[in-house]
């Protein structure tokens, strides 16, 4: 049985958020600073051992782990305020708050973990 502290038939949900810098309207260039941002902090996050896309491989560890009727939603997380539905605008104006208060790692995070140098030209 997986998972040794669940009854038969009950389940477990896991809530991860992914890192990555995504755009649903492909407005974001794969050659662009922020997308070469992205792939430092993938990058950095495998030098530190903490992968920060670890929630790709969660539906198919649990189910090697024997879970059965495993399935996977992804949410979108907008980052600014831009949405226009209600709720997505206030997960927006939360995710900026985040992320201001967090720049400084997110700065230094590829330099210190895989030792690059960023070069500010």
């Amino acid at each position: 049985m997986p998972g040794s502290n669940l009854n038969p038939g009950g389940y477990i949900e896991l809530y991860d958020p992914m890192f990555g810098i995504r755009s649903d309207d492909g407005t974001l260039p794969p050659d662009s600073a922020l997308a070469k941002w992205d792939k430092l902090m993938l990058e950095a996050s495998y030098t530190a051992g903490c992968y920060l896309n670890s929630p790709l491989a969660y539906k198919q560890q649990l189910i090697a782990a024997g879970f059965t009727d495993v399935t996977q939603v992804a949410l979108v997380w907008p980052t600014n305020t831009w949405p226009k539905n209600k709720m997505l605008k206030t997960i927006g104006r939360s995710a900026c708050f985040l992320y201001r208060h967090l720049e400084p790692l997110w700065q230094k995070g590829p330099v210190l973990l895989c030792h690059l140098f960023i070069d500010d030209k």
